[in-house]
């Protein structure tokens, strides 16, 4: 059987990763620069790299999350600040209306008062009533200005009280990611654990399982692995039949799995055929067990999915669980991921929905 030398492979992996993170870091500070929006579509778009591949580089999420958080707060910041500064001119301009008013108002009244001293004792009792009622206005006009600082005081102490608001919701939401993180990390252990208490428990049965595939006809070989050779878009040829009819099971499904692998990591090939001959050939192994990939493809395709159904207005709200993870619809009620998908919320849905 031949062994597969994984050094070049390896060496060119490496170097397609790094320029993969250049051209990442390149197209995040070109947009930071036009001042576009950083998501990983645009992330994607700009750099030429699958969003599948930038969901994978941890280091490379956190920074694309932590640049789109700074950016919606400097958003909102800015509107909050632009309103303020509406506010404020328009009750500064009030203010000064209501001042110019009192001003004219007290000229008035000193013209009133000289006029009254001049005219005194001829109409007396008519002068003084008139002052009287401007002196009613005046004070009538300075409650109104009160009025008017009490109630910008209030809408300040408002805002303060929503933005507060805000800020405790995003902490709660962002209690349930790393909640959701936590549970996926203890499924993800459980897993392996009971792997491992199989695999040592049981050591007859894998010598009994490696005789009973020595036993499986040719036919059954490519019966149960044809379904998983199709999805991948492979035709299969005389060479991969009888490569597939000389090998054992798990050695025919490690190299269809190494190739899945290597499909979802977005790189071109020239033949899917070829590929899959050279993963029979150099017995490759996958290097995420079949469980696993489950595991990583479910969160993958569900952190894009909330992201797209909670601008939507479809859910509101994530929360990993024993069973799987829940999401928070509208109405109040949280309910199973899967169940969203089959009330016909699917990914595919939703992206289509966004192009619209």
């Amino acid at each position: 059987m031949l062994k597969r030398n994984t050094s070049g492979l390896e060496a060119h992996a490496q170097q397609k990763r790094e320029s993969a993170l250049e051209r990442v870091g390149e197209a995040i500070t070109k947009l930071i620069q036009e001042n576009k929006p950083v998501n990983f579509k645009t992330v994607s778009e700009e750099s030429g790299v699958s969003r599948t591949w930038l969901y994978k580089e941890l280091e490379i999420k956190e920074k694309i999350n932590q640049i789109k958080t700074q950016q919606i707060s400097k958003e909102r910041r800015q509107k909050n600040d632009e309103n303020t500064l509406n506010n404020k001119r328009i009750d500064s301009e009030q203010i000064n209306e209501l001042k110019t008013q009192i001003k004219k108002l007290e000229t008035e009244n000193y013209a009133l008062r000289n006029h009254l001293e001049v005219v005194y004792g001829m109409a007396a009792p008519q002068l003084a009533e008139k002052v009287k009622i401007l002196q009613q206005e005046n004070e009538v006009l300075k409650e109104r200005i009160k009025g008017n600082d009490n109630k910008v005081e209030q809408e300040l102490s408002e805002r303060i009280q929503s933005l507060e608001s805000e800020n405790q919701k995003l902490k709660q939401a962002n209690q349930q990611i790393e909640q959701l993180q936590i549970d996926l990390n203890l499924a993800r252990a459980k897993l392996d654990e009971y792997q491992q208490s199989k695999d040592s428990s049981k050591p007859n049965l894998i010598v009994l399982e490696h005789k009973k595939e020595e036993l499986i006809s040719s036919d059954s070989m490519l019966d149960t692995i044809k379904p998983r050779i199709k999805a991948l878009g492979v035709r299969l040829n005389k060479k991969i039949n009888e490569l597939i009819e000389s090998l054992q099971k798990e050695q025919v499904q490690n190299a269809v799995s190494a190739v899945e692998e290597y499909l979802a990591t977005g790189k071109k090939i020239t033949s899917k055929a070829g590929l899959l001959r050279k993963a029979l050939e150099e017995a490759w192994t996958p290097n995420l067990t079949d469980s696993e990939r489950v595991i990583s493809q479910t969160k993958d395709t569900f952190s894009e999915w909330y992201k797209l159904a909670k601008e939507e207005g479809i859910v509101q709200a994530s929360q990993g669980t024993k069973k799987g993870i829940i999401v928070l619809e509208p109405t109040g009620e949280w309910t199973p991921f899967e169940a969203m998908l089959e009330k016909g919320w699917t990914l595919e849905y939703l992206l289509e929905s966004t192009r619209r």
